[in-house]
């Protein structure tokens, strides 16, 4: 393998991916946890995988960049600007959903996104239990199982059979913090990949929440080509998009530096969105 991932390469992706995923699965029966400052769950898992990607997404030497979860912090402001504005910026969850993983659900991945110039143009997602990785090439979105050395398939979203009375998903804010009126199902199951890859498998029909960059950076470019919107619940009229000189993202140097400015909703089409959104009252604004 070479020792620079410059840029998206899906038999070097499919590798690290692979080895990725034996690393998570290894600690997947009882996973050494901690809590982190913000009181979320990290693993020996997420450091360890976060290690991978390091090895060879993280040159900056040679303009490459990693924004990872669990190492951003150790960057000064001087490569985290360099990083945003970089032609091959990698932003890494090395497991979104630590907290399912923690107690050995399979709601979780490995989320990975190319950013070049502040526009994710690439993503892709991993899911280890189901063997499912989840990625685009180009225009296109492609699926395949990495432990039985399937080809790679063409990848089409499902929608729901249960239509608007289908699941939703929600994320840990709007679980603890507004009301729902809808007969539906909720999970709150803490992590954006497995709540997006449910809601593209037609497992769930809606998923609502906020989340950092790295949650998201896989997912975006895959929710961009399956036509799935992602709306703003304030101003539902605008989209979030792979595009982060939109401001939609908080990047300047404050605590809430990598989180979404305003939660969002997801669905098949916007009007299932818009459907979804009306049921749920926002009994906190999103600032408190």
């Amino acid at each position: 393998m070479s020792d620079v991932l410059k840029k998206w390469d899906l038999a070097l992706l499919e590798k690290l991916f692979l080895q990725a995923g034996d690393i998570a699965l290894e600690y997947f029966q009882n996973p050494p946890a901690e809590l982190k400052s913000d009181e979320s769950v990290v693993t020996l898992a997420d450091k360890k995988i976060e290690e991978l990607f390091t090895r060879y997404c993280d040159h900056a030497a040679e303009q490459v960049y990693l924004i990872g979860e669990e190492t951003v912090a150790t960057h000064d402001e001087e490569y985290i600007l360099s990083a945003l504005n970089s032609d091959c910026c990698w932003v890494l969850d090395p497991i979104d959903g630590t907290m399912p993983y923690s107690i050995q659900l399979p709601m979780w991945g490995i989320s990975l996104g190319l950013m070049q110039n502040k526009v994710i143009t690439e993503g892709a997602v991993y899911l280890p239990v189901l063997d499912k990785l989840l990625l685009t090439d180009g225009e296109k979105l492609l699926i395949k199982s990495l432990r039985r050395s399937e080809p790679w398939q063409e990848f089409k979203p499902a929608v729901s059979p249960l239509g608007n009375s289908g699941h939703i998903a929600i994320g840990q804010y709007p679980a603890h913090h507004w009301r729902f009126t809808s007969r539906n199902q909720i999970c709150a199951w803490s992590s954006c990949v497995g709540s997006f890859y449910w809601l593209l498998t037609g497992k769930v029909s809606a998923y609502c929440g906020n989340f950092k960059l790295w949650d998201i950076a896989g997912l975006l470019p895959i929710m961009q080509r399956a036509n799935y919107p992602v709306l703003s619940v304030e101003e539902p009229h605008i989209p979030l998009d792979c595009d982060l000189n939109k401001d939609m993202f908080e990047l300047t140097d404050t605590p809430d530096r990598w989180r979404v400015r305003v939660p969002i909703i997801t669905a098949c089409n916007k009007s299932t969105a818009l459907e979804f959104l009306s049921k749920i009252h926002r009994t906190a604004t999103w600032q408190e």
